[in-house]
C-alpha cells in the first residue's frame, strides 16, 4: 500500500509504501512504513538502556523515527483498553508534570486501541503511545518522529490503527 507519492504533483511528503509484518506470534498484525528497518543491538542499547527493552524495535534510515512495541506481564480485555490508555497518560503526566500529554484517543477496529501523543525532547518530538489488548495480555506500541513531519506521521499512525489485526489476517 503507498500512502504518499512524492512525485505526485502537490506532495510534499516523502514516498511511503507500507509493508504487513507479524508480532507476538501472530496475534498482533499489521503494517508498518517499509523503510522502516530493525534496530541493531548495539544501538539498542544506547537508546533504551534498561533492561527490559521493548521486543521490537524499528528506526528508520536516519534514526529521527522509531517505532516499538512490547507486551507486559498484566492481562487486559479490550473493553478495558481505553482506561487502560487514560492510565498511562495520566502515569506520563505525573511522572513529568512540564511535559505536554495530548488526551486520549480511542480507535475501534479489528483491535480496540487507545491512544494519547506527548512532547518529547523540548517539543522538537512527538511521541505516540498507543495500547491495545493481544492474546489477553497488555500491548503497547510507540511512534516517536520529529515535529516537522507531523502531518505525514498522523496518516501514517492512521493508517498503522486501521491495518491491525490478529491471526486471521495472515
Amino acid at each position: 500500500m503507498i500512502l504518499f507519492k512524492e512525485e505526485e504533483e502537490g506532495c510534499l511528503q516523502d514516498t511511503v509504501k507500507m509493508k504487513q509484518i507479524s508480532l507476538f506470534h501472530g496475534h498482533v498484525i499489521l503494517s508498518i512504513p517499509e523503510k522502516m528497518e530493525e534496530m541493531e543491538e548495539p544501538e539498542k542499547s544506547i537508546y533504551y538502556p534498561y533492561r527490559e527493552k521493548p521486543e521490537y524495535i524499528w528506526k528508520n534510515a536516519g534514526g529521527d523515527v522509531q517505532m516499538t512495541f512490547q507486551q507486559l506481564p498484566k492481562s487486559l480485555s479490550k473493553e478495558q483498553v481505553y482506561d487502560a490508555a487514560i492510565a498511562a497518560a495520566h502515569l506520563m503526566k505525573k511522572n513529568d508534570p512540564g511535559r505536554k500529554v495530548g488526551r486520549v484517543h480511542c480507535f475501534i477496529g479489528e483491535k480496540v486501541i487507545g491512544w494519547f501523543i506527548m512532547d518529547l525532547h523540548g517539543g522538537k518530538k512527538k511521541h505516540v503511545k498507543f495500547i491495545m489488548e493481544a492474546d489477553g495480555c497488555f500491548t503497547m506500541g510507540t511512534m516517536t518522529y520529529p515535529v516537522a513531519d507531523q502531518e505525514k506521521w498522523a496518516v501514517v499512525m492512521e493508517c498503522i490503527y486501521s491495518s491491525i489485526g490478529g491471526e486471521k489476517k495472515l
